[in-house]
């Protein structure tokens, strides 16, 4: 079977949400892998699009600081051409759930952010997920992928427990 189509989970285990005003309310570990995964893609699968979408604005924010960081550090014209320059008349883009509707790439790589925090507590918190109609703004982050869809999360699926949340959206997100 071909990994280059469909839906593939990483799991993103030993990384960890960080809840409060110190955090940010962002999972560092993660948008370091997903930054990793983003390099990785642009110097190997140039003829594909890519777009990163995290399901809050301080984990898109995190990932987009990683991501310029890590192209200070280990400057890689390569890389920086893929990420930087139109790609069939479409550009790389960092952005949070609720900005990219609209948006479709090959390759989409979502950010949870949420979940499991060091304390080993979890997160029910999901951004606009928990909201009315966090349904729907699933729906359309996973059509924004051409090809295939990577999601990054701390836990997976069968961990979440539903009868700790009245959220149909973290039911949705449980399913898919």
């Amino acid at each position: 079977m071909s990994t280059e189509r469909g839906l593939e989970h990483i799991h993103s285990k030993g990384t960890f949400f960080e809840p409060g005003i110190k955090g940010g309310r962002v999972n560092r570990g993660e948008a370091k892998l997903i930054v990793q995964k983003v390099i990785k893609h642009a110097l190997s699968n140039k003829g594909k699009t890519l777009g990163v979408v995290a399901f809050s604005q301080s984990q898109a924010k995190i990932i987009n600081d990683y991501l310029e960081q890590e192209l200070r550090i280990n400057h890689n014209p390569e890389a920086e051409k893929f990420l930087f320059e139109m790609h069939e008349n479409e550009r790389f883009f960092v952005k949070n759930l609720e900005n990219v509707q609209g948006d479709e790439r090959d390759v989409i790589i979502i950010s949870v952010g949420y979940g499991y925090q060091e304390s080993g507590r979890f997160t029910y918190k999901f951004g606009p997920i928990n909201q009315e109609g966090g349904e729907r703004r699933l729906n359309v982050l996973f059509s924004r992928a051409k090809e295939k869809c990577i999601v990054y999360s701390n836990f997976r699926g069968d961990e979440l427990d539903l009868t700790r949340t009245d959220s149909y959206g973290v039911k949705v997100l449980k399913s898919y």
